[in-house]
């Protein structure tokens, strides 16, 4: 019996002494990253990244109602790979660069196209603080120009946005629930295809544009009014991680409900 006890407090004694607060970091001290934008560089063996980075307690009770506080800040820079660029963030971000927080993966449908491209994503399963859960979109100009013009009118946090806009999209079936686990997981399968989210600024020229109501993708939708210019509709085609081509919103919405792997529920 004394063994037993002698034994049960070598176990415990360690779990006292490495609990506490020692490593515990502020939110004010750290600077949270939401959305990852990668873009092409002109630069061999290079790529230009963007951090859209949140400021987590604006619009809450914390900052008092307070309008001196800014809702996001973005920057732009060229890095080698994912796991260094948030070292050199530090060189103009005084915090912390943290993705607790990050939610979303943007790629340039430039890069996308790219043969180096599933090199430079693949870094994203060597970072622990990089959730599988992420979205993966791609846009049609630079991940970096998606973000700057991306102007909602009705939200206060950027963050807001982009979970509200993109949850009603996949419920409805016109942007698939694009998952950057699931893009490493059907790449890795190597005969099947995978759907991302497709998204813009960009509108194009109404005469360009098709008449059907859903058989067009984003960026081909004709609004009017005062409101923000993105648009997530359709999806690109992925293979062998490589974009090859893009689907509609009513092409996507079908190749969704084909998928019997895919919960359809919302849809139908």
């Amino acid at each position: 019996m004394i063994k037993v006890i002698g034994k049960s407090l070598c176990m415990i004694l360690p779990l006292l002494l490495i609990s506490g607060c020692w490593d515990q970091k502020q939110v004010e001290k750290r600077a949270y990253v939401y959305a990852i934008g990668l873009d092409k560089s002109e630069k061999e063996n290079r790529f230009k990244i963007t951090y859209l980075i949140v400021n987590p307690e604006y619009g809450t009770l914390a900052t008092g109602g307070s309008t001196d506080a800014k809702p996001f800040e973005i920057i732009s820079f060229e890095t080698p790979d994912l796991i260094t660029s948030r070292n050199l963030a530090n060189v103009v971000v005084a915090k912390e660069v943290t993705y607790d927080l990050l939610k979303v993966f943007l790629v340039s449908e430039e890069l996308a196209k790219d043969e180096n491209f599933i090199r430079w994503i693949y870094d994203a399963t060597k970072d622990r603080e990089i959730r599988r859960d992420n979205y993966f979109i791609v846009t049609k100009e630079n991940a970096t120009d998606f973000l700057k013009e991306n102007d909602p009118k009705l939200e206060t946090r950027i963050q807001t946005f982009f979970n509200l806009i993109l949850e009603r999209g996949i419920e409805t079936g016109v942007i698939p629930n694009s998952e950057l686990h699931r893009f490493f997981k059907i790449t890795e399968a190597d005969a099947d295809l995978f759907l991302a989210i497709y998204g813009t600024t960009r509108k194009e020229d109404e005469e360009h544009q098709p008449k059907e109501e859903d058989d067009i993708w984003a960026g081909q939708l004709n609004t009017k009014g005062i409101t923000n210019k993105t648009q997530f509709l359709g999806s690109a085609v992925f293979k062998e991680g490589k974009m090859i081509a893009k689907l509609t919103g009513e092409e996507t919405r079908i190749s969704v409900l084909l998928n019997d792997t895919l919960d359809t529920s919302d849809i139908l």
